[in-house]
């Protein structure tokens, strides 16, 4: 445990260090200035984890995603947002295990994140076109 938790801490500039804290602590504290309950608090800080880990390449992500989709799930629920619910309970969890399952497949353990590679250009080109595309078919259909 205590070497999966140094891995996972291993990469962080201090700059990333302190805004991922400064982040959390802020949307933490909004929370708790609105009256917000701790489910709505631990959830959204545990997206925000999850987003900023995600991008550092780190296979904790998936366990604060798998948080937040939970506890989203609770909220959505309780506010009667069934699509939310189902969206979450029924896609996004289930996908936690199967990215974490993945992203393992390519985790560089000497560098303690997950290995990542850039688009080439014409796939980039590609997948901008592709975008463009479908949003102006889907705005005129």
């Amino acid at each position: 445990m205590r070497k999966l938790i140094r891995s996972e801490l291993s990469g962080w500039t201090a700059p990333e260090a302190c805004w991922i804290f400064l982040a959390c602590a802020v949307l933490a504290g909004l929370y708790v200035y609105w009256g917000d309950s701790w489910t709505g608090i631990v959830s959204a800080t545990s997206g925000v984890a999850c987003v900023v880990l995600t991008g550092k390449g780190k296979l904790s992500a998936y366990l604060f995603g798998l948080v937040n989709c939970v506890l989203y799930s609770i909220i959505s629920y309780r506010a009667t947002l069934y699509g939310e619910t189902m969206l979450n309970a029924l896609y996004y969890i289930p996908m936690q295990f199967v990215g974490f399952a993945l992203w393992r497949k390519h985790f560089d353990a000497e560098r303690a994140e997950v290995i990542k590679r850039r688009m080439r250009p014409t796939t980039w080109a590609a997948t901008v076109g592709i975008v463009a595309l479908a949003t102006v078919v889907y705005g005129v259909f």
